[in-house]
């Protein structure tokens, strides 16, 4: 097992939990609704982005981490 790429993995998982709990959770981009207040759209998908990769590459680190004899 390649500990190294595990908490490579592990960092990227937890990176990606913290944007969206402090920058994404509960929060709408600016809008009508929310009378212009908030981030931008631009802001708001690039962040949901940076999620979204930040899993992916949280996931396949700590697979190709795992032993190839499984």
């Amino acid at each position: 097992m390649d500990l190294r790429l595990f908490f490579s993995g592990l960092a990227f998982l937890f990176s990606g939990y913290m944007i969206y709990r402090y920058l994404v959770k509960n929060k709408k981009p600016s809008s009508k609704e929310t009378h212009w207040e908030g981030m931008t759209i631009a802001n708001y998908v690039g962040l949901w982005g940076s999620i979204i990769l930040c899993f992916t590459c949280g996931i396949l680190f700590i697979l190709k981490s795992l032993p190839s004899q499984i």
